[in-house]
């Protein structure tokens, strides 16, 4: 079966930004609410951060956790589907990363809540492997009219 080189490579970026997004959580799971903020984040200052959160705030902070990681998981599953030039997983892939770095952008990027090397990385490398996924099914899907 032939699989396009464009494919291949988004499947390879779609498993990094997945094993990203997977370690970020574990993360987010495993460190108390401040450190897991400032780690997040980057641009918070842990000296202004209080002391002790409520507890609901922890709660938070491991549900957001736990949602990158499954995140991470179904994207490295679509990867590994995309290898088949099974459509449905190059575009449910597509779907679940875009709307993820959408929601990343709109509510963390806007308020320059986050360092911009590491988010600005992984967005482009999300941008780049929905846009080479695009690249290698457009060409295939033409319809020829006589």
């Amino acid at each position: 079966m032939y699989v396009s080189s464009f494919l291949k490579i988004s499947a390879v970026i779609f498993i990094t930004w997945g094993v990203a997004y997977i370690f970020a959580g574990g993360l987010l799971l495993n460190a108390d609410a401040a450190i897991a903020i400032n780690g997040f984040t980057g641009s918070a200052n842990p000296d202004l951060l209080p002391v002790g959160y409520p507890d609901a705030i922890g709660g938070l902070v491991n549900h957001h956790g736990w949602t990158l990681i499954w995140f991470g998981a179904a994207v490295i599953l679509g990867a590994v589907y995309i290898l088949t030039n099974n459509l449905t997983a190059i575009w449910m892939t597509a779907l679940i990363v875009a709307l993820v770095e959408f929601g990343y952008f709109l509510f963390m990027g806007q308020g320059s809540l986050v360092t911009v090397l590491p988010a600005n990385v992984i967005t482009s490398m999300a941008i780049l492997a929905i846009v080479l996924c695009l690249i290698a099914y457009i060409p295939s899907r033409r319809m020829y009219v006589s």
